[in-house]
């Protein structure tokens, strides 16, 4: 709790009031929209009032606890779904049992969110890169342009996924209610040019009001078109769902799926407008404010509730830039149940369908594709896989699609990592050949970069045309952390390298500078490379390593760091009786010439 306190102090220390008005504002226009919407999801779900009692003070709990300055969290139609398919036949028609089914349920995914905040899960999503988050934003949008096509064409909304809509709008062309395309339409262009051309201003606002009006004076109810309608006023109170111990079998496997649909979703959403505005999401913040959310909506009656992309990109669209928007439109939502809800009546669905695609163009940008495929043509990949498995299977089947490819990418990269073979760039006097005996960690350059020492300066010969190997030593850098899976790479390459020599070898140079880890298999590999090189008259010495790596061969007995670890490449190099260059022009028998005993 004091954690908490703390929180919420800091957020209202660190809040800018020149962004009340429009934050206001924006919570205003959000607050309107979500009526509808909410109320739909409500329906969707099979309880029409729990889209509405969900979107009240859970979305002022997140605005206290949650990390993300914009992020909206709100009922959301994957999770009204999902308690409609899988807490309907449980309830069996029973009205009453499936409000404590679905209240239940939102209450054990917030608590699982809850434990998974004390184990300190949220790791987990750190495993969502740049191209997934691309590629779900986009998917999330062509979901939502498509999902909302029928309403705002004026045809049934089909029950399925993005295809069995497009299927659906499709065969029903022939029947499109003109003036309700129209309405949508025209609710998107107001949008539009307001935005253009007068951004401060509400353009969602402003086109309800205008179709509201058109509406009411045009008599459009009776030319087709489909309204909102009334919604009973009032707000809930809270009530603790009891279930039996057959009942609490049944529906946590449905809270699981709901905790983990809730929190990728909003850990996705949350990430790609965090990146977007420069700003930072705590994944353990989320999964504490998405905890306490749920379990407030499950005490509410509500359905669970995630970060909602659209509900977000409209809030920002408006002009919103801090949760002030969401204990706003809250406030909405409660004063409209309590004293509006007549008002629905003349509000047609179209309106709303028109507000939302308009709300979903702002999280598309397809130059991100452009810039991904610019950096590394395999992001752009992860990014189509993510966008189409959010598109055609699902939200949470899109973003595993998504992070299982990211994996796989990754462990591609330490598998097969970047090296190099560095040569000198200019010669001066070198130090001494002491040991690495020194406190701090010296991490030296990247792969294929230059490491320097004093006024010698060492690069990949492959990349700079003035490096020039050392005759008789191979300095050899590889660019990750070294253990199994890369191992065999590295035993082969050490082995090329040797076997590729111009000159008899004298000495083999490993900087390990971009090694920052090793594991026992590694260790043991070390080991067996100078032994075997040993038996070929060649020293094999360390430089450039970290405190980890030093202290992780002395554990495993691999090296004696007195002996063969040093600072950097120049005293590796001068450890092998090769610090004058002069020497290296009378090599003969590798075994000929002592080696310089190290300090």
């Amino acid at each position: 709790m004091m954690l908490s306190s703390a929180m919420i102090t800091q957020k209202f220390r660190d809040y800018d009031r020149r962004l009340l008005p429009n934050d206001i504002m924006a919570g205003l226009v959000l607050g309107i929209v979500m009526l509808p919407a909410s109320l739909a999801y409500g329906y969707l779900a099979g309880a029409p009032l729990s889209g509405l009692y969900a979107s009240m003070l859970p979305l002022v709990v997140y605005a206290l606890l949650g990390s993300s300055r914009q992020l909206v969290i709100a009922p959301d139609a994957s999770l009204a779904l999902l308690m409609a398919l899988s807490l309907g036949p449980i309830a069996a028609g029973d009205p009453m049992k499936f409000i404590v089914l679905y209240s239940a349920t939102a209450i054990l995914a917030g608590g699982l969110c809850l434990v998974a905040y004390v184990c300190r899960f949220g790791f987990v999503a750190d495993f969502l890169s740049k191209p997934v988050i691309t590629g779900f934003n986009h998917g999330l949008a062509l979901t939502t342009v498509v999902g909302q096509l029928p309403k705002l064409l004026g045809l049934p909304s089909p029950r399925g996924g993005t295809i069995e809509t497009l299927t659906a709008v499709a065969s029903h062309l022939g029947h499109i209610n003109a003036i309700s395309a129209a309405i949508g339409l025209g609710c998107i262009a107001v949008i539009a040019i307001v935005h253009r051309l007068a951004p401060r201003v509400p353009g969602a606002v402003l086109a309800l009001l205008l179709v509201a009006l058109i509406a009411y004076y045009g008599q459009l109810a009776q030319h087709g078109v489909a309204m909102i309608g009334t919604v009973p006023a009032g707000l809930p109170s809270f009530a603790v769902p009891w279930l039996t111990l057959e009942d609490f079998k049944l529906i946590l496997p449905v809270a699981l799926a709901a905790g983990l649909l809730m929190f990728s979703h909003s850990m996705v959403v949350g990430r790609s407008f965090a990146t977007r505005n420069r700003d930072r999401l705590d994944a353990n913040r989320e999964l504490l404010a998405l905890g306490v959310g749920n379990i407030v909506s499950g005490l509410m009656q509500g359905l669970p509730v995630a970060g909602s992309g659209s509900k977000t990109a409209l809030a920002e669209a408006a002009g919103g830039r801090s949760q002030i928007v969401s204990i706003t439109a809250a406030v909405v939502v409660a004063i409209a149940l309590m004293f509006a809800t007549g008002l629905f009546q003349f509000l047609p669905a179209a309106a709303l369908a028109g507000i939302l695609i308009a709300a979903a163009s702002h999280i598309c940008d397809p130059v991100e594709f452009v810039r991904i495929w610019r950096f590394n043509w395999r992001g752009v990949i992860g990014a189509m896989l993510t966008m189409a498995g959010v598109l055609f299977y699902g939200i949470v089947e899109g973003v595993l699609l998504g992070a299982l490819f990211s994996m796989v990418n990754v462990l591609q990269t330490l598998a097969f990592p970047g090296d190099s073979v560095l040569g000198r760039t200019s010669v001066g006097k070198s130090p001494g050949p002491g040991p690495d005996t020194g406190p701090g960690p010296d991490t030296g350059p990247g792969p294929g970069t230059s490491a320097s020492t004093g006024t010698e300066a060492y690069a990949d010969i492959a990349r700079v045309p003035e490096a020039a190997p050392i005759p008789g030593v191979v300095i050899y850098q590889f660019g990750a952390p070294l253990f199994f899976m890369n191992a065999g790479r590295f035993r082969d390459r050490v082995g090329q390298l040797v076997a590729d020599a111009a000159v008899p070898l004298r000495g083999f140079i490993l900087d390990a500078s971009s090694i920052l880890r090793v594991d026992l298999a590694a260790c043991e590999l070390l080991q067996e490379i100078a032994e075997d090189l040993r038996d070929s008259g060649i020293r094999f010495v360390i430089c450039h390593a970290n405190p980890a790596l030093r202290e992780a061969l002395d554990r495993a007995a691999a090296a004696a760091p007195s002996q063969q670890i040093y600072p950097d490449i120049a005293s590796a190099v001068a450890a092998l009786g090769l610090a004058n260059p002069a020497l290296t022009a009378s090599l003969g028998d590798p075994l000929g010439t002592p080696l310089a005993a190290p300090h």
